[in-house]
């Protein structure tokens, strides 16, 4: 009868289904966490006038895996054609515009002392060089940072494949960036072949400060050996365009590259 029939659900016991108050809220990009950002282990500094050569070092480095950060030093004086500062910044790469305070002799060099002030604006682990008429081999930092690692350096450097300006290789430099006596008297490790860790990069800063003429690297090889543990990586891991003057120099004695 209808007094002892189920009575069916009705809208008063029937399960309320979530709305939209009561559903989890999914993560949107603005409650999402952001990963920290990966510290640099490199800072490369490049002095510059503004060469357009500077272009592909930028290209090149950025195939590296190993992070890091490029400090961009600027001469108030510029070339011809000149790229501007802001034509090369982006998230990784910073430019710096300095105007040398005191010239104490004629010929003095800006470049070296914009190398000396950029290591003054990093705390990264480790520092290089690189002028901007020269380039690295794809991907050359993590072999370079695991050769100082493995062998407990405080510095290391490579060897360098000279060009000539028209983009003609000349050959391999194994007779004068090499840190030993070279056969016209003197030792040079080139600037822009150097990897150092940031303590040993300051100390050196000093040497920079104290000659900036040209030829500043034959004055490097003497401070390291007295003040720091490093020796050469037997690799090709850095490309120097050759000032005109001194293509027939190199082409005379460098070692052509085996196949």
């Amino acid at each position: 009868t209808p007094s002892n029939t189920p009575t069916p659900p009705t809208s008063s016991n029937t399960p309320i289904p979530p709305t939209p108050s009561n559903t989890p809220i999914p993560p949107t990009p603005s409650n999402t966490p952001i990963p920290p950002p990966t510290p640099p282990v490199f800072t490369i500094v490049t002095p510059t006038l503004g060469n357009r050569t500077l272009l592909k070092l930028k290209e090149q480095l950025r195939k590296e895996t190993v992070p890091y950060i490029h400090l961009i030093m600027w001469d108030t004086n510029r070339c011809k054609d000149s790229l501007t500062p802001e034509e090369v910044e982006d998230e990784r790469t910073y430019s710096y515009v300095m105007r040398h305070p005191y010239h104490k002799y004629p010929n003095q060099r800006n470049d070296v002392w914009l190398r000396a002030v950029g290591t003054t604006l990093t705390n990264t682990p480790y520092i290089t060089f690189f002028d901007d008429d020269t380039w690295p081999e794809e991907n050359h930092l993590s072999k370079v940072l695991n050769y100082i690692s493995r062998n407990k350096l405080d510095y290391t450097y490579v060897k360098r494949r000279m060009w000539e300006p028209n983009g003609t290789i000349i050959g391999i430099d194994d007779f004068e960036a090499i840190g030993k006596q070279t056969n016209w008297g003197y030792k040079l490790i080139d600037n822009s072949s150097i990897y150092l860790k940031i303590e040993t990069a300051r100390k050196l800063s000093t040497v920079f400060l104290e000659h900036q003429v040209y030829g500043d690297d034959r004055y490097t090889p003497e401070f390291l050996e007295k003040n720091a543990k490093g020796e050469r990586m037997n690799q090709v891991l850095v490309n120097h365009i050759s000032r005109p003057e001194l293509v027939n120099f190199f082409k005379q004695n460098c070692s052509q590259e085996k196949k």
